[in-house]
């Protein structure tokens, strides 16, 4: 496992040492790196205001990343352009000119709504269980439910979807209080980076250094890909890929700030 540190002059001495005249491609998991456990549906005002911010530099792009499907994870931070938005695990990316969206997100529209149509039912009796549909992808929430809810939930689901999963159309992922079904496919958040890096590399006629911070869950496969050039800030105490680590969103927060040499 690589070498991780809490310590802020470690990461900021790894972000300043980019390669001279690389442009600087910060991508930000929206649930981990932004939001605070107890206000998971908006983002605060003052982090909106950092990011907007950040954003406007000229040698800096920020990336929002997020399991949601665009429209949803963009409404959630609301800022437009220049901030570039990587929805579905990668499989929908704009921004800056990019409008990418896999082949699979329009593929999986009707199979995801009849789903949830099924789940709906049969979890309207169960307290503290609540589903949200966006288009290609669904989210059953759990956090608030009881154990025997939850299981009573998930075996629902399970029943609904899981023909569609072993046949590789869909692709279920766990978290702590959810479980999210998403379109399935090999494109993933890493091939959404590189995409990301060639098309902002013709934008601004320069390479481009990403610094991608995330939990080790969502993001594991961005820490795999910048192993080789440049650097991975996990979010959280979960073992993990990343070269250095922050506590919570506050910690993100202070070294977001401290680019804009606010802190």
């Amino acid at each position: 496992m690589p070498l991780t540190t809490h310590a802020p002059d470690a990461i900021d001495a790894a972000i300043a040492a980019r390669p001279s005249g690389h442009h600087l491609l910060l991508v930000l998991d929206f649930a981990s790196a932004l939001i605070d456990p107890d206000a998971p549906d908006r983002l605060a005002p003052r982090r909106r205001a950092i990011l907007a911010w950040l954003a406007h530099q000229p040698d800096t792009s920020v990336a929002v990343s997020s399991w949601r499907p665009l429209v949803d994870v963009t409404r959630r931070v609301g800022l437009s352009a220049p901030v570039l938005y990587v929805g579905l695990r990668g499989l929908e990316v704009a921004g800056q000119g990019i409008a990418f969206a896999h082949a699979a997100t329009t593929e999986s529209v009707g199979l995801v709504a009849r789903i949830a149509r099924s789940l709906s039912a049969l979890t309207a009796d169960l307290q503290g269980v609540t589903l949200e549909h966006h288009g290609p992808s669904l989210t059953l929430h759990l956090g608030d439910a009881t154990p025997a809810a939850a299981d009573l939930a998930e075996e629902a689901l399970d029943r609904v979807a899981a023909s569609h999963v072993a046949n590789d159309l869909l692709r279920p992922h766990r978290t702590a209080r959810a479980i999210e079904v998403l379109p399935s496919s090999s494109w993933d958040e890493a091939d959404a980076l590189a995409l990301l890096r060639t098309e902002l590399g013709q934008v601004h006629a320069r390479p481009v250094w990403p610094v991608c911070i995330a939990d080790d869950v969502r993001g594991a496969r961005l820490f795999q890909a910048v192993e080789a050039a440049g650097v991975s800030v996990a979010v959280g105490d979960r073992p993990g890929r990343a070269s250095f680590r922050l506590r919570d969103a506050d910690g993100v927060e202070r070294l977001l700030r401290r680019l804009l040499g606010d802190a």
